[in-house]
């Protein structure tokens, strides 16, 4: 399967670094990240869509439910890793801390957000919507947590930027150092941060 999507590159990356036994995707739509994650994980999804959780479960082996952000219906601690994509930029400010508990609740190892920060999206100020989006401060999001930041990078892809934090649950800190290079043509960059190594 081809990864032509940057997010989905990030998300796999780390899968393959933390090898998580079972992970929850926050808005997992119709399933198109997590297709990618089959065969690494035990795969669950939740969306308050209940026909793109119909999609989903005839498209990705895993378990699907109807549920918000806000209302996860797993019990706490229930998942190695935790991600979202999109989600926080499409949530209002007045949602995002109860989408971070609700996340922080059910995981416990990692959190993984993926969130678009460039494009149109970098023409808003925080807390402001344009278009059905918002931009948020997530550095200030997951300040009031128990947990240490493992990655916090923006990352540019063409005309798009990321803001990629991975969130590890009750660890002592470790300080890493992050690289950034231009590779070769097959790969539009390489992020090395301790031992991870993202590239797309």
């Amino acid at each position: 399967m081809i990864e032509k999507s940057p997010e989905i590159v990030i998300i796999k990356d780390f899968v393959k670094e933390l090898h998580p036994k079972n992970i929850l995707e926050v808005g997992c739509n119709w399933g198109r990240e997590l297709k990618h994650l089959e065969g690494l994980s035990n795969l669950c999804g939740i969306d308050k869509d209940s026909e793109k959780i119909a999609r989903a479960k005839t498209y990705v082996k895993g378990d699907f439910r109807v549920c918000d952000a806000i209302n996860i219906t797993y019990k706490n601690l229930k998942f190695d890793m935790v991600f979202s994509t999109g989600v926080f930029a499409h949530s209002p400010p007045e949602k995002i801390k109860q989408i971070m508990d609700e996340m922080f609740r059910v995981s416990s190892k990692y959190i993984l957000i993926v969130e678009y920060i460039g494009s149109h999206l970098s023409r808003n100020t925080v807390g402001n919507c344009k278009q059905n989006t918002w931009v948020h401060d997530y550095n200030k999001l997951v300040s009031g947590y128990d947990v240490v930041t493992k990655y916090n990078e923006k990352i540019f892809y063409g005309t798009d930027q990321f803001h990629v934090l991975l969130l590890k649950k009750d660890v002592p800190k470790i300080e890493t150092i992050v690289k950034i290079r231009e590779v070769p043509q097959e790969k539009r960059f390489e992020i090395k941060i301790g031992k991870f190594k993202i590239g797309f």
